[in-house]
């Protein structure tokens, strides 16, 4: 396959017309097609924000191959690392996430937003919160956990 290629069939692949692409990235339907027909390249910004809209990574892009990460089902994926990580210790799955994950201040920022959400407070508060309320957060993690899991 070539760069084009990958972004013509990921596009068509998620519904997605060249005019969106061109708006998100503030470029022409015309630059998105010189693309596609392999005329062209993406620049390194734009293939930042293309791995983005496109849900692929910017390695799949630049090597012109989507590969078989790209086709697994998120809720398959969520479960399957859910059922394994209870059965490993922290510090072998935090280093497992942080040699696969590219993005990593992305990462963190996701993480960052999911525990505001949950429990109204960020990582650099935990040194604020009681004891108490940490205990009541982590309680109610577990408990979310095992709704989850039925």
């Amino acid at each position: 396959m070539s760069i084009g290629s990958v972004l013509k069939d990921r596009r068509i692949a998620l519904n997605i017309k060249q005019e969106d692409i061109a708006e998100q990235i503030g470029l022409t339907v015309q630059t998105v097609s010189k693309w596609e027909r392999d005329l062209t390249e993406p620049k390194a910004s734009q293939v930042e924000k293309l791995s983005k809209i496109l849900k692929i990574t910017e390695k799949e892009i630049c090597s012109g191959t989507i590969g078989a990460e790209s086709h697994i089902d998120p809720i398959t994926f969520m479960k399957k690392v859910a059922s394994v990580k209870v059965l490993l210790d922290d510090v072998t799955f935090t280093s497992i996430l942080y040699d696969c994950i590219t993005e990593k201040q992305d990462f963190l920022g996701h993480l960052e937003k999911a525990l505001k959400q949950s429990h109204g407070f960020s990582s650099d508060e935990l040194n604020k919160i009681s004891a108490d309320e940490l205990y009541a957060a982590k309680e109610s993690t577990k408990i979310e956990n095992m709704v989850n899991q039925k």
